[in-house]
């Protein structure tokens, strides 16, 4: 994806609770640092959407798209240029160039949270820096772009 596509969202994943699976594109509200109310839900369905993005292209952007790559409970680590859940190496031929970061740090997603991670990991702000995003704060799935 590049800046400025659109994209159509599945956000049954948020209005029923349901965990987003491995390898799913996933929106996510990154304003993680503050609880998520069911008015969030109303007024950022009204502000952030095709027709009011027409008429105000100047709307802040409070969404990333990222993929899950960790689950609660999943231990993850950074090393060789890969990605390890569980001590194994994911395959992801999705991403756009082989990852150039490492760290020791070991990570263990805690209940009710996912780790997300951009495709473009050399270029992407995502749980490494900011940690695993509580699930009321993904807000749908992708589903396609336009």
């Amino acid at each position: 994806m590049h800046n400025n596509d659109r994209v159509l969202v599945n956000k049954l994943v948020h209005t029923l609770g349901f965990e987003p699976d491995y390898g799913d594109i996933v929106i996510i509200d990154k304003r993680i640092d503050r609880p998520r109310t069911v008015i969030d839900d109303i007024t950022d369905s009204l502000r952030y959407n095709a027709i009011s993005y027409h008429f105000n292209k100047n709307i802040d952007e409070i969404f990333w798209i990222k993929r899950v790559i960790g689950k609660a409970g999943d231990t993850l680590e950074f090393k060789d240029g890969k990605v390890y859940r569980d001590g194994i190496a994911l395959d992801e031929p999705y991403i756009k160039e082989p990852m150039l970061y490492t760290s020791d740090e070991v990570v263990v997603v805690p209940e009710g949270h996912v780790f997300v991670m951009g495709d473009n990991r050399n270029n992407s702000y995502d749980s490494r820096m900011v940690g695993p995003i509580p699930l009321d704060h993904v807000i749908g799935k992708y589903v396609f772009k336009f």
